[in-house]
């Protein structure tokens, strides 16, 4: 999760994302049960007793968060 938080404060600061439409605090919570479900998968499937997230579960929840942010394209309109 710490991960998660670090990439949400780095997109907050960006030049490159719309200010105008921020990183809203869904966007955290999108990104934490992307990766619990990812692990839940993941763990399901692996036939593992408990799910524990992992950095591989992190390649999911960037695809998914991914259009969940306005980036500048320097246009205007």
């Amino acid at each position: 999760m710490e991960i998660l938080a670090r990439f949400t404060r780095a997109l907050r600061h960006s030049n490159a994302v719309d200010q105008r439409s921020g990183v809203s605090a869904r966007f955290s919570i999108a990104g934490a049960e992307t990766v619990a479900a990812a692990a839940l998968h993941r763990a399901s499937i692996q036939g593992e007793d408990e799910s524990v997230a992992r950095v591989v579960d992190l390649e999911t929840a960037v695809d998914v968060l991914g259009g969940k942010i306005e980036f500048e394209t320097g246009e205007e309109g």
